[in-house]
């Protein structure tokens, strides 16, 4: 049996709700057509701040990366290959450490500020100047891994070198206990027993130094810190072997 046609009538039926509902929109968006437009330009507004923004972030991000990258790099090749004159070295590391400040001042409260401040621990440690260097290295408590670790070693360092053997010691301590450190047990054993050694107690340093041979022989630490040891004067400290 066939399909049934509807009429025009029952046509129009079914057409007149949707006619009439469009008229009424229709009429509705002309009587309205000026507050459209202002909401539409308030959308397009911020859908293009959106992205003017967006796009903002993306280019200071890009700008942040490679002012620290560069400074980096330039404290590397400074490393690797150090001038023999003195002056000269004293005067390529003050350029190097401009460098850093600048990204430190220009990208404050950002990762790469206290990325900044880390690197600047280590050109005031390695001039010898350690209470600047405790300075930096306490900044860089916010750092992500590995760089966190690595600030508080560097604070360790810091606070030993300028005669604060014991707090350099705890510093070692709360290191060893955090969970999440990406330095390893034998670094941390290398540097309490040197800490040890500053301290006079080259007994102490000693025995740690066994504990660090035993239980990690084939770590590059143990040469090293055999050599440290080694150089030691016999008599140097109290406790001294």
């Amino acid at each position: 049996m066939g399909r049934k046609s509807l009429t025009r009538k029952q046509i129009l039926h079914y057409e007149e709700p949707f006619v009439r509902a469009m008229k009424m929109a229709l009429r509705w968006v002309i009587a309205n057509y000026v507050t459209l437009l202002i909401v539409l330009g308030i959308v397009l507004a911020g859908a293009f701040g959106y992205v003017t923004w967006q796009n903002q972030r993306y280019a200071v991000a890009v700008k942040t990366s490679k002012d620290l990258t560069d400074a980096i790099e330039a404290l590397q090749d400074l490393m690797n290959r150090p001038p023999d004159d003195p002056e000269a070295l004293r005067k390529a590391l003050a350029e190097v450490e401009k460098q850093f400040i600048e990204v430190r001042d220009r990208y404050a409260g950002t990762t790469a500020a206290h990325e900044a401040e880390y690197h600047l621990g280590q050109i005031a440690l390695y001039r010898g100047d350690f209470k600047q260097a405790v300075a930096h290295f306490e900044k860089g408590k916010a750092l992500p891994e590995p760089l966190r670790s690595l600030a508080r070693l560097g604070l360790a360092q810091a606070l030993a070198e300028s005669g604060k053997v014991d707090e350099a010691l705890n510093t070692l301590k709360v290191l060893e206990a955090d969970p999440n450190r990406s330095v390893g047990d034998d670094l941390i054993l290398f540097y309490r027993s040197r800490f040890y050694a500053l301290k006079g107690d080259t007994k102490q340093a000693r025995s740690i130094f066994e504990s660090l041979r035993a239980s990690y022989p084939d770590s590059p630490w143990v040469a090293q810190l055999e050599t440290y040891l080694d150089q030691l004067s016999p008599s140097k400290g109290e406790n001294g072997v």
